[in-house]
Parts: structure tokens; sequence; C-alpha cells
């Protein structure tokens, strides 16, 4: 399923990035300034692509590279109809960047101007370089015979996998075994485009914070692969960038994706391997759910005010149609994690697995209520909706073997009383109290009554 997804996913980026190419050659016609140079860079991609096809690819669908493009497309689109009127976007020269990574991924000979943002150049997959100290505004790096140096004003620096020079910060990949496969991917503190709320300067991690998050990644792969194998092989699949944040008051994990972005997600830092497990699973769901929206139309669309309509447990605030389903969605799965755990789960991950299972079980079957019933579903969205039913109707049998006496969804509804909040996407995501604070409430009685 995720070569496929990622084999769409490829289609709709080399699409953008035709269009960007043809809309900067337009915008260029009568201009003296020729310095992103869409001639090279077709012939050093083409290059590239016959050396090595997967290279390309990697480079692609980095999540940083996807919102770079939908940036640039939406300022290229906004221009008027006269190319000269107005500046080409001076981020476009990013794109000598994402081709120079190609390039060295590829391992070919090549040259090409470069332009630091902020003092830095970041190639997308392998890090940056801090070119502050030349004080200049332009850069140039050179291949050959598989090695790659970077030159700005007296500053020259090598590029590698290693921190071969004090300006180089190379990025920090994360690896850890899966089932079959392995969580590849990278935890980018520096790209501007690495976070779907927009640009950010680098925000460099100390080792220790790197060794943290690598720990987390271990646990929560083994979590992942404890619960449901195949998804976990799937997700890791999947994920190729993470943009770590600080983290948050109360142990709340704040998450977000985005459409533009697959594969990458940020989550401030977690508190346990589990919190990041079940982060993990709701962002590859909305990635999942992203990339069906990408060739089917599920609901309707109306003007954003009177979209906002629909009320979802876990926001405050009135939700449209698209955010409902898309919470739906994903929570869904965060149930069906916290399920399967507990078929597997001992002790305390047990007891724990037990409270978020009712807990969400109740909420998203309220949610998911709402959503059935909206007659702004198209056939596509019912029938999709009808699929999650299917899933959701296992949990009220489930439910109702622990507590016969309260029905099949309601047990959980109790705990959201006095829950903390969260921003996400704008807006206010209710959040489970801690489980250690809340746990007797609901799972205690349980234990004994699951098989």
């Amino acid at each position: 399923m995720v070569k496929r997804l990622r084999a769409q996913q490829r289609g709709i980026r080399l699409l953008a990035l035709r269009e960007i190419l043809d809309r900067t050659t337009a915008g260029q016609a009568g201009r003296t300034d020729k310095s992103l140079s869409n001639h090279q860079v077709r012939g050093i991609m083409t290059q590239a692509a016959r050396a090595d096809l997967e290279a390309v690819t990697t480079v692609l669908l980095h999540p940083p590279v996807g919102r770079w493009m939908s940036r640039m497309l939406r300022a290229l689109r906004s221009r008027p109809d006269a190319p000269s009127v107005r500046p080409l976007p001076a981020e476009l020269l990013h794109l000598h960047s994402v081709v120079a990574a190609m390039a060295i991924r590829a391992g070919i000979p090549f040259h090409l101007l470069l332009v630091p943002r902020d003092g830095f150049v970041f190639l997308p997959t392998l890090g940056a370089a801090d070119l502050r100290p030349a004080g200049d505004t332009t850069a140039f790096i050179y291949g050959r015979d598989d090695s790659f140096t970077l030159s700005c004003g007296a500053l020259t620096v090598p590029v590698s996998e290693e921190a071969a020079h004090p300006a180089w910060h190379p990025a920090h990949r994360l690896r850890t075994p899966v089932g079959t496969g392995r969580f590849d991917f990278v935890l980018d503190d520096m790209d501007p485009d690495r976070d779907p709320s927009g640009p950010l300067e680098p925000s460099l991690l100390t080792p220790a914070e790197v060794a943290n998050w690598a720990r987390l990644t271990r646990d929560a792969a083994s979590l992942l692969a404890r619960a449901d194998l195949r998804q976990a092989e799937a997700l890791a699949e999947a994920l190729t960038a993470l943009t770590p944040r600080p983290a948050e008051p109360g142990g709340v994990v704040h998450s977000a994706s985005s459409g533009d972005s697959f594969g990458g997600l940020m989550a401030s830092t977690p508190p346990d391997g589990t919190e990041l497990a079940v982060t993990l699973v709701h962002e590859f769901r909305h990635m999942k759910l992203n990339a069906v929206l990408d060739r089917l139309e599920l609901h309707e669309e109306l003007d954003e005010a009177a979209d906002a309509a629909y009320y979802a447990p876990w926001r405050d605030d009135p939700r449209p149609l698209s955010g409902l389903f898309q919470g739906v969605f994903a929570f869904v799965g965060v149930v069906e994690f916290w399920r399967k755990l507990t078929f597997v789960a001992e002790g305390e991950e047990l007891r724990r697995a037990q409270f978020q299972l009712l807990y969400w079980s109740a909420q998203t079957t309220d949610a998911f209520t709402e959503l059935r019933s909206s007659p702004r579903l198209t056939e596509a969205g019912r029938n999709f909706a009808a699929l999650m039913g299917d899933t959701v109707a296992t949990w009220c049998l489930w439910v109702l073997r622990w507590h016969p006496a309260h029905g099949p969804v309601r047990p959980g509804a109790r705990a959201a009383e006095g829950s903390g909040s969260v921003t996400e996407g704008g807006g206010t995501r209710k959040a489970l109290p801690p489980f250690e604070q809340n746990r007797t409430a609901l799972a205690a009685p349980t234990v004994s009554d699951v098989p």
C-alpha cells in the first residue's frame, strides 16, 4: 500500500515541479537576471535520474520539499499575467539546493549556484551548511569523483554524512528495526520548510536530545510491532521525516502533518515511547487520508465560514466537515492501536491500554455518528464511512464484554470532564487527562474481564 501511495505522490510532485519550472521560465522572459538556471536544473535532474532514479525520488518525496513546492506554486499562481510586473519569489532559488541534493545522492559530477537562506544552505535529506561567517550572498557547490564541496567567499565546506567541518551540520537520521523493515527517517531540526505551520529558522538539537529521540523511537517501534506488526511495517516505510518540537506541559503531545508532505510530521517531545507510538499512528492515518483525497472527493465543499458547524469531542472549536472527517479517521486508527495492544500487554501497560481504549472509543464513536449522518458525503464518502463503521462496531462488542452495565460506548465519556487542551491546527483539541492520575476511574475494574 505504501509503495502505491509513494508512487502516487511522486507523480504529483513531478507535476508540481514541472509547473514551477514552466512558470519560472516564462517569468524570466525579458529579464537580465538569469540566476535561476532552469536549463541547467533540468539537465542535472535528467543526469541524476539516469544514474540513480531512487536517489532523485528520495529527495523529491522529502516532506519539506513538498511544502516548499506548495508555497512556491501559491506564490507563482498569484502573480499577475504580465511576468515582469513583480519579481520572482526569492526562495525559488532553493530549487538549486533541491537539485544539488539529487545530484549528490546520485553521485554525479555537477556544479551549481546556490543562494543561502538566512545564511544557511539547506540540502534536503543531507543537512545544512552555516555560511554566515562568510558574509556572502551566493555560494557554489561542486561535485566530482564522489566528493562534494560548498564554496562561499573564503569558506570551503565539504558535504558528507559526518560533521567533517564546523560549518556543516549533517541531517540526524534515526534508524531502528521494525519486523522485516525499519524506521529510517530524518529528525529534521534545520530545514526551513520542516513544519506544517510555515517556515522556521534552524533550531539545532543537542546530542542528548537526539539520543532521547532515538530511544523514544526504539521504544515506539517495539510497541507498534507487538500491537500490529503489519501496520508497524507500513508506518515505518511511510515515515521519512519528523520535526521535533519542545515538550508540552503535562506530557500532552502536540502533532501535525499536511497533505503536501506525505511521510512527514511535526511532534512535540513525548514523555515516553508509548505516546510517540500513538502519535505516529495518528499522523499516519492523516497521511493516508490525505493521499486518498488527492484521488477522491469524499464530501461536498462549502465556504469556510459556513462549514464550521460540526462538533468533535477532541476539539473545543466548531469543525468543518473536512476536519471532522480527518479527526474521525485518525482516531479510528488510534482506538484500533489501543484495542490490539490489550491483546499482548500485561500489568501497567495493559491497564493503560484499557483506559485509553475505553476513553477514545467513546469519543470517536460519537464523532463517527455525526460524520456518518452528514448529507454532504459523496457516494465515495459514504462507502468510506461504511468501512470505518465496520471497525467502530467491533469496539461496541468489545467494550460490552468489559462493562455490560454501561452500554457500548458511554463508560469513557465521564473522563472528558476536566480534561486539558492543546492547540492543534489553529484550534483546540481536548486532551486526555494524565493516565497516572485517572487510570482507576475506568481501567481498574476491567483487568480480570479481559481474555
